[in-house]
């Protein structure tokens, strides 16, 4: 089973909005150019994101901040990290590394890989990218699992 979010927005470009409206309004600017900048990679999902095989099933819930895909730039042109079918994949894997206890990082890199698969992606960028995870990702894991104990979910939410 699989439902997709009905789309995503770029925090960035809401923070702006934002700002466009208190400016109009004669309101103080919500957000500086600085954190509009910092978020320009955020995307904010628009709609909850279900996947479930006949084990288990994972909700992300609509508001979730993701970076999508963190992608060397030496693979971007091969494996493009937004505006790909694998992006779904990158929203649940980000879930799972930031925000679920009780799992391990190698059950949320199968689950990259199996979500990728089923939204289209072929098996050798699939398997290249799951690859990729196991030999790059340990110190996204090890950073995440640390904020998750301490701090609680790394990535806010937006309330829909």
């Amino acid at each position: 089973m699989l439902i997709l979010p009905e789309q995503y927005a770029n925090l960035a470009e809401i923070m702006y909005t934002a700002n466009l409206f208190a400016e109009a309004n004669g309101l103080p600017l919500a957000h500086t150019a600085d954190e509009i900048a910092d978020n320009w990679r955020v995307w904010v999902t628009e709609g909850d994101l279900i996947w479930g095989t006949g084990e288990v099933t994972w909700l992300v819930p609509s508001g979730f901040m993701t970076d999508f895909a963190s992608i060397p730039a030496m693979f971007t042109w091969l494996f493009p990290p937004v505006s790909a079918p694998w992006q779904v994949a990158a929203v649940l894997h980000d879930y799972l590394y930031s925000s679920v206890e009780g799992i391990t990082r190698k059950d949320a890199d199968r689950a990259y890989y199996w979500v990728a698969r089923a939204v289209g992606t072929s098996e050798f960028k699939a398997a290249a990218m799951y690859a990729g995870l196991r030999v790059g990702a340990f110190m996204a894991w090890r950073k995440n699992r640390k904020r998750l104990k301490n701090e609680g979910n790394r990535w806010r939410f937006i309330a829909g």
